[in-house]
């Protein structure tokens, strides 16, 4: 395949691209967590060198140009560095001539950071998914046994780099659902402050609710959060709750891309003051709404939308200095007005059985909700059987997430949490099973108090023999923006008509 200096950025990078900054970014995480295993950095080194061949798009890192901003090839591989970070922190990847991808190891923790402008979920997960594999064959394993896999010594395919947005955009008159002014969560922000708090819970536990109610798997958390919302809420709500919901567009249009390749449908519910919602009633007003406007023609309209709006020959002949800004603007104002709350379900995750056998879990977060202007975040995968459902949070009021797992303990589902901030684990902390006699749930056995309430942990003679507590680093260092001269800084032909590009 032919190795480009520079890319364009795809249709939703664009959009991604016009809020990278030292002071904000698309940050996600993906990570996998081993059962007994602790990372191996020297192998992890050897394990991404041979994926990113198969991933060529993971050694760029965007780069602001005249007319738009664009991806840079960068001379070095994606970095390997142990945490330091607290997880998907506020930061600018690639401001040091390295790619806008990282690779993080923690114990028995191995996370992919990155930023959307590289990519979507999809394509990160594909990409861990390789790392992984190869990590694992380079401690012995069978490669024979990795099917399903994109190894990194297989030549990619053209359409794994395309913008599919380009492909499928076509001139058909359909409309985007139309949405109400959404409710706000009025929670406050704090400064340098992030919290991930996951609950793990059995997909085994929360099917037979479904069954019985007749959603989703998304509807019923969607629910949930709803009703935790109603009760933690300070006074009526009169606007309506829109819970965003990212849809992967390869589901409707199939493509192989590893960019971005996503939309996003809104699940609305206006409670119109009323605060006594139940569960089940909740559950029968949204039933079925997600399917509604998540089709095929809906999609479609998202697509010409969005990929017009960047061949308007106005903004061609624009400089980037002003459209940045302006486009800015317009996701914060459509964050503000369209959306209370972003709940991402990336959906079960199908390992090959060797990788599946020694990982314990999987593990998605996003970085600081401020750049959303919501005050956390909702992400949810699963691996196993297993749910992992995490709250980023960009404050310190833990009440809505708080309630929605006491929510999912009252209905008799088992939920065990764990938290990113301090772990709730103290140096004189039993290693034992615990559980929280408040929250009504159990919690990592290294804890000493509840990352939910701060209770203090309660010793259970119920083993959790399942999970074990995966910690974070600790003490968290600051990040310090470093800007060191490289080759890729030094002007040259090919940076310059990538400066001047003027169609993106």
């Amino acid at each position: 395949m032919k190795k480009y200096e520079w890319m364009r950025n795809d249709t939703i990078s664009i959009m991604f691209a016009s809020v990278e900054s030292k002071k904000q970014s698309r940050l996600f995480r993906i990570s996998a967590i081993f059962k007994d295993e602790e990372v191996n950095p020297e192998r992890l080194k050897e394990a991404v060198r041979i994926a990113v061949q198969r991933f060529p798009l993971y050694t760029y890192r965007n780069t602001n140009g005249f007319f738009w901003s664009y991806l840079e090839k960068s001379d070095s591989l994606p970095q390997v560095l142990p945490e330091e970070h607290r997880p998907a922190e506020l930061r600018r990847l690639g401001n040091d001539g390295t790619p806008e991808i990282v690779f993080i190891y923690y114990k028995r923790r191995l996370s992919i950071e990155t930023s959307h402008v590289l990519g979507d979920g999809g394509g990160i997960l594909e990409l861990l998914k390789t790392v992984v594999a190869h990590y694992m064959i380079l401690g012995g394993a069978d490669k024979t046994d990795f099917t399903g896999i994109r190894f990194g010594d297989e030549e990619p395919s053209k359409t794994e780099l395309e913008d599919p947005f380009e492909r499928y955009m076509n001139n058909e008159a359909c409309s985007v659902p139309e949405r109400d002014k959404a409710y706000t969560i009025p929670y406050k922000y704090d400064e340098n402050y992030q919290n991930h708090i996951s609950g793990l819970v059995s997909v085994n536990d929360i099917k037979p609710f479904c069954k019985d109610k007749n959603i989703t798997v998304s509807e019923f958390l969607a629910a949930g959060v709803i009703l935790a919302m109603l009760r933690t809420a300070e006074k009526p709500i009169d606007k309506t709750i829109i819970i965003d919901v990212p849809v992967n567009l390869r589901n409707h249009f199939p493509s192989d891309t590893i960019r971005n390749f996503t939309s996003s449908i809104p699940l609305q519910f206006n409670p119109q003051g009323k605060m006594d919602y139940t569960f089940d009633e909740i559950a029968r007003i949204i039933k079925g709404k997600l399917a509604q406007v998540n089709t095929k023609e809906t999609q479609q309209a998202f697509i010409n939308k969005n990929y017009a709006l960047t061949q308007k020959k106005i903004l061609q002949v624009i400089p980037y200095f002003i459209k940045k800004p302006v486009l800015n603007l317009m996701q914060k104002k459509s964050h503000t007005e369209e959306m209370t709350l972003i709940m991402s379900n990336i959906g079960n995750v199908v390992l090959p059985e060797v990788m599946s056998n020694k990982i314990e879990r999987l593990e998605l977060v996003s970085g600081d909700s401020r750049v959303y202007n919501m005050p956390m975040f909702f992400y949810i995968i699963s691996m196993n059987g297993y749910m992992n459902i995490v709250f980023g949070l960009s404050g310190k009021d833990r009440r809505l997430c708080t309630e929605f797992f006491r929510i999912l303990s009252s209905m008799g589902i088992p939920v065990r949490i764990e938290s990113s901030l301090e772990n709730g684990v103290e140096d004189n902390s039993e290693v034992a099973p615990k559980i929280c006699d408040r929250c009504n749930v159990r919690i990592g056995e290294e804890y000493s108090r509840c990352p939910l309430c701060d209770s203090a942990a309660v010793i259970t003679d119920v083993p959790d023999e399942y999970f074990k507590t995966a910690l974070f680093a600790q003490p968290y260092k600051k990040y310090v923006h470093a800007r060191s001269r490289k080759k890729s800084d030094i002007i040259s032909v090919e940076r310059l008509k990538a400066y001047f590009l003027t169609n993106p």
